[in-house]
C-alpha cells in the first residue's frame, strides 16, 4: 500500500465516438494465490499520532520475487512525499539471495526534489532505493520512517489500511497509538482480520492484523475494477462526520470569496449582467474567466496545497489550480446575487463509492456550487476548455461532494447526467449502386454532454484533422471513396447542440450469401452488455448515460421477416428497441438506446435480470444483417 509511482498525466483527444476494444466473453476473476507475482512475507507499520495530529509512521516489509513480472517491479523502487509537510528516510534496504544479504548503502539511495511537471507547481521529493542482486526467489527487506509534522489540519489524522493490493499477503500488522480520540470503520467481508480496539494510558491504540493470505487483484480485466465493498480495509479518522472539516475550510474559502473584485473579474460581472438567463450568464462568466486565467496547479506550499491564494494573487499572475478557479466563479456569481460555495469532489471518468470515514484525502478537485435567483442549483467546473452549465460533466457526475461552508457545511451527492440530456442522434441514407458500390448521406446531431466532446475538439483542432478523424469513424474505414464532411463552426466555449452532415462511398460492402445480398446492422453500443460471462467478478464501466437514436433507411429495396429482427428490452441499467419500417422510399431501421448507468457490479451482471438483457443482446445484435429479396439498384454516375 505504499509503494505508489508518481503521478502522471496523459493527454488524449476526446472524439464524440466510444469505441469499446475489447477481447470477446470477457471473463474477469479474482486473483488466486498462485497468480501472484509478488509475495508479501511480512509488513509491520506502526502509527504515532500526537494530540496536535502530527504523526510518524514506520514500515518494516519483507516482500518475495516470485517471478520475472515481481522481479522487474521490486529491483527499484521509488517513493515520493511533499517535503513542504513531511520527511521520509530509508532505515534499511537489503536484498537476500541465496542465503547471501547485500546491504544498499545510504550513498547508493537517492533523494532529490521532482521538478514540477506542466500542469502544477510542487515540491515533492523523491526517493529511489536500487536493490542489489534481485533475481526470482530473492527477498527485500525494507525499512523506511515518514514523519508528517504539518497536518491538513489541526487535531487531524486519517488513514486508509489496505491488504492485499498489488502482491500476495501472508502476514501484515498494523498498529495506531494516538493521542487523540479516532473513530475506525472496518470493512472485511471475508472475515480476515482481527481488529483490537483499547486504551493505553491516555493513548488509543488500534491493532489491526490480516489472519490469513490475501491478494485483492482481478485476472483477465478490461475495464474492470473490484467492486469496494468486496474488499479488506480499515478506515481510521478523528472525524466521525465532515461537519468541522466543511467548516475550518468554510472559514478559510470565506475572505476570499467576499473579496472586492479585481477590475478584470468585475469586468466579466459586468458582461455576465447583461445576458438575459441563467445558463448564459454562468456560462458567459466560466468563458470569460477561462480567456483570462489558465490553468496551473499551485502545491508548492503547505498552505497552497488547500487553500487559494487571494483573487488580486489570481489575476495578477494569469494562472490558477481547480481551488482557485472555483474561487473566481464563486466570487463574480455572489456579486451577481447567487449563492455560491465552493464543493471539493473526486474528480475522475470512473468513480466507485467506498464505505469509508471522513477525511480530505478522498478529494482531489474544487468546483462550485451555486443556487440561482430562481432557486436552480448548478454545479460548475471552470477548468474545463468548455462550459456547459445546463449538464454536468460526466468526471464529476453521480458522486459524493463536500460543500464548504463556515457554519452550515454539507455533505451531498451530486446528480447524476440525464440521459434524455446527453443525445446523439444520426440519420443516414443508403443507396445501392449496380457497380459494387454502396452510398452513404447522412446527418447527424449532438446535444448537452454528448456535445462537451465534440465542443472541446472543434476548439482545438485544425478542422482538416477533424474532419479526417470524424469522416473515418463514421464510415469505418481508412480510405473512404468520395468523401464529404460538413462541421459546425464554432469558436463559442459554450456547449451547444451541433450539427453535421456527410457522405462517402464504399465498395463491397454487402455480404453475399445464398438468400441474396445481405447488409450487416453493425453496432458497438451493445458490446460492454454481451462481452462479459455470468461468471465475471468485476466491476465494469459501461459509459456514461446518454440517449442515441439511429436512423438508417436502406433506398428502394424490400426484404422479407423484418419482424424477427425488432426488438425492446427495458432494463435498470439500459433501454434499447429496434424497430423497422417499410416505405415506398424503402426500409428505414430506427435503433433507440438510452444508457441509464455508467457502472454495473458484479453481483448486477450475475442477476437473471442481466442475463436476459444479455440474451436479449446478443440474439439481435451479435451479426445481425438484412437479407434483401430485392434490390433496385442505380445506375453509376
Amino acid at each position: 500500500m505504499l509503494l505508489r509511482l508518481s503521478p502522471s498525466f496523459l493527454f488524449f483527444l476526446t472524439y464524440f465516438f466510444v469505441c469499446f476494444l475489447s477481447d470477446p466473453r470477457l471473463e474477469a476473476r479474482r486473483a488466486l494465490e498462485a497468480d501472484a507475482n509478488i509475495e508479501c512475507l511480512q509488513s509491520d507499520t506502526t502509527y504515532k499520532v500526537d494530540a496536535l495530529g502530527k504523526w510518524t509512521m514506520e514500515l518494516d516489509v519483507q516482500l518475495k520475487v516470485l517471478n520475472e513480472a515481481g522481479r522487474q517491479s521490486l529491483s527499484v523502487l521509488p517513493f515520493t512525499y511533499d517535503a513542504t509537510r513531511s520527511t521520509l528516510e530509508i532505515l534499511e534496504a537489503k536484498t537476500s539471495t541465496n542465503g547471501k544479504d547485500f546491504i544498499v548503502s545510504k550513498q547508493k539511495i537517492e533523494d532529490k526534489p521532482l521538478a514540477s511537471d506542466p500542469l502544477g507547481l510542487r515540491d515533492d521529493h523523491q526517493i529511489l532505493v536500487p536493490f542489489e542482486q534481485v533475481s526470482i526467489g530473492s527477498v527485500l527487506h525494507l525499512k523506511l520512517k515518514r514523519t508528517f509534522f504539518k497536518p491538513d489540519f489541526e487535531k487531524y489524522f486519517y488513514t486508509s489500511i489496505e491488504f492485499g493490493e498489488d502482491y500476495l499477503w501472508k502476514n501484515a500488522k498494523v498498529t495506531i497509538e494516538s493521542a487523540l480520540p479516532l473513530f475506525l470503520k472496518v470493512n472485511d467481508p471475508q472475515g480476515l482480520l482481527q481488529v483490537v480496539d483499547k486504551k493505553e494510558g491516555s493513548k488509543q491504540v488500534l491493532q489491526i492484523k490480516l489472519k490469513k493470505p490475501l491478494l485483492q487483484a482481478l485476472v483477465g480485466e478490461y475495464n474492470s475494477f473490484l467492486d469496494p465493498q468486496t474488499k479488506t480495509y480499515v478506515s481510521v479518522s478523528t472525524e466521525k462526520d465532515y461537519e468541522r472539516l466543511g467548516k475550518i475550510q468554510g472559514k478559510q474559502y470565506h475572505p476570499i470569496l467576499t473579496e472586492k473584485l479585481p477590475p478584470v473579474l468585475d469586468a466579466i460581472r459586468m458582461a455576465a449582467s447583461k445576458t438575459k438567463g441563467e445558463t448564459e450568464c454562468i456560462d458567459s462568466v466560466v468563458s470569460s474567466l477561462i480567456e483570462k486565467i489558465h490553468y496551473l496547479g499551485n502545491w508548492n506550499s503547505a498552505e497552497g496545497n488547500l487553500v487559494p491564494r487571494t483573487l488580486k494573487q489570481i489575476v495578477t499572475t494569469g494562472y490558477g489550480d481547480c481551488k482557485e478557479y472555483s474561487a473566481c466563479v464563486a466570487a463574480i456569481l455572489n456579486a451577481l446575487g447567487y449563492q455560491a460555495k465552493i464543493a471539493l469532489v473526486q474528480r475522475g471518468q470512473i468513480y466507485l463509492e467506498e464505505n469509508k470515514l471522513p477525511g480530505i484525502h478522498p478529494f482531489n478537485h474544487a468546483i462550485v456550487k451555486a443556487i440561482s435567483p430562481s432557486g436552480r442549483t448548478y454545479w460548475i467546473d471552470a477548468t474545463n476548455i468548455t462550459t456547459m452549465s445546463d449538464g454536468i460533466y460526466p468526471d464529476i457526475a453521480n458522486r459524493p461532494v463536500l460543500v464548504l461552508d463556515p457554519n452550515t457545511p454539507k455533505y451531498e451527492y451530486i446528480p447524476s447526467i440525464d440521459h434524455l440530456h446527453a443525445s446523439f442522434n444520426i440519420e443516414q441514407t443508403i443507396t445501392l449502386k449496380n457497380d459494387g458500390y454502396v452510398t452513404t448521406q447522412g446527418s447527424f446531431c449532438l446535444q448537452g454532454e454528448k456535445a462537451q466532446g465534440f465542443t472541446q475538439d472543434l476548439l482545438m483542432n485544425q478542422p482538416s484533422v477533424l474532419k479526417e478523424h470524424v469522416i473515418k469513424t463514421l464510415c469505418h474505414s481508412a480510405d473512404p471513396i468520395n468523401a464529404t464532411l460538413t462541421l459546425p463552426e464554432t469558436a463559442s466555449r459554450t456547449v451547444q447542440m451541433l450539427n453535421a452532415s456527410y457522405g462517402y462511398e464504399e465498395k463491397n460492402t454487402l455480404l453475399h450469401t445464398n438468400q441474396g445480398y445481405a447488409f450487416p446492422l453493425e453496432s458497438t453500443w451493445y458490446q460492454p452488455y454481451v462481452e462479459t460471462s455470468q461468471k465475471h467478478e468485476g466491476t465494469i464501466f459501461v459509459g456514461h448515460p446518454e440517449t442515441r437514436i439511429k436512423k438508417t433507411i436502406f433506398k428502394k429495396a424490400e426484404a422479407e421477416n423484418l419482424d424477427n429482427l425488432t426488438f425492446s428490452i427495458q432494463s435498470p441499467w439500459l433501454n434499447a428497441k429496434r424497430e423497422i419500417f417499410v416505405s415506398e422510399e424503402g426500409i428505414a431501421v430506427v435503433e433507440t438506446v438510452e444508457k441509464l448507468q455508467s457502472v454495473i457490479s458484479a453481483k448486477e451482471f450475475n442477476s437473471p435480470q442481466f442475463e436476459e438483457l444479455r440474451q436479449t443482446l446478443r440474439k439481435y445484435c451479435d451479426g445481425a444483417a438484412i437479407i434483401f429479396s430485392s434490390l433496385s439498384m442505380d445506375e453509376t454516375d
